[in-house]
């Protein structure tokens, strides 16, 4: 019988679930709703208390995120549980029949964006919002502001900036952490001092980062701490940018030519005040 007979079976049917979640190039974490271990196309995937609400076919399904839960034990749940990834994860969620044969085919039913969770009513529990990847397309975001400061992301292929460039980054070992801020040895050093402000840091025994907001000589504050310990372990500082034309991006970075912003837009606005 092939995956639809079963599917569409009133006796036959024996589905099986599972969830594949990859935070960036973290190895994935595994997960089926199925009482025993599961192995497809050679992952094995662990049984644990995961399920999910119902997903919405159609033009709801933009906006109304699929809802999955799981304990607050699982691997993946803790990375959620004190402070989010720096970046979001992906759901992919698949589903096959027992019966189907020694190679069952497995369809995709759902694939989404993890961004944040909540504790679930017994406090143990952790529930995921997943939004579909059509999410994006229910909005209309303008791309570019009428603005002087410089519309594109810091390294992204608008800007040209190169992150993989020597001259932007600086490896170096975490000499102490207080709350928001890690020492960093030889960061105030580097390029003349004050060059991660608006930057980021990335640990290199894992795939996260956060932004650095400020940077006082080999000190610098984190939006968010990281949720693992960094005291004795290796970063890498990438060198930030104020998205101004006369400041970081000429001073800094030599980029005046990427530059995405208006840099002479009249600072005085003539609706509001006079033209005197």
């Amino acid at each position: 019988m092939t995956y639809h007979a079963h599917e569409t079976s009133e006796q036959d049917g024996r589905p099986v679930e599972i969830y594949r979640f990859t935070i960036g190039s973290d190895p994935p974490y595994l997960y089926t709703s199925a009482e025993d271990t599961i192995t497809v196309a050679g992952e094995t995937y662990a049984p644990i208390a995961i399920m999910r609400g119902s997903i919405v076919q159609g033009p709801d399904e933009r906006s109304r995120p699929l809802e999955v839960t799981m304990p607050g034990t699982a691997e993946f749940a803790r990375r959620f549980a004190g402070i989010v990834p720096g970046q979001s994860a992906l759901l992919t969620l698949r589903r096959f029949h027992r019966d189907d044969g020694a190679t069952p085919q497995v369809i995709t039913s759902f694939i989404g964006t993890v961004h944040a969770a909540r504790f679930g009513d017994d406090g143990q529990s952790l529930v995921f919002p997943v939004y579909s990847l059509e999410y994006g397309l229910s909005k209309t975001v303008p791309r570019f502001g009428f603005q002087s400061v410089c519309n594109n992301v810091l390294y992204d292929f608008l800007c040209g900036v190169d992150e993989d460039d020597p001259a932007n980054k600086f490896t170096s070992t975490v000499t102490a952490i207080s709350g928001n801020d890690i020492t960093v040895a030889g960061a105030g050093a580097f390029g003349g001092g004050n060059q991660f402000s608006a930057g980021f840091a990335k640990p290199q025994a894992f795939n996260d980062f956060r932004t650095i907001l400020g940077q006082a000589g080999d000190v610098l504050t984190l939006m968010l701490p990281f949720p693992m310990a960094l005291l004795g372990s290796t970063v890498v500082v990438y060198r930030g940018c104020d998205h101004l034309i006369e400041g970081d991006c000429s001073l800094k970075h030599a980029n005046v030519g990427n530059n995405g912003g208006y840099p002479f837009v009249p600072k005085k606005n003539i609706f509001l005040t006079s033209l005197d």
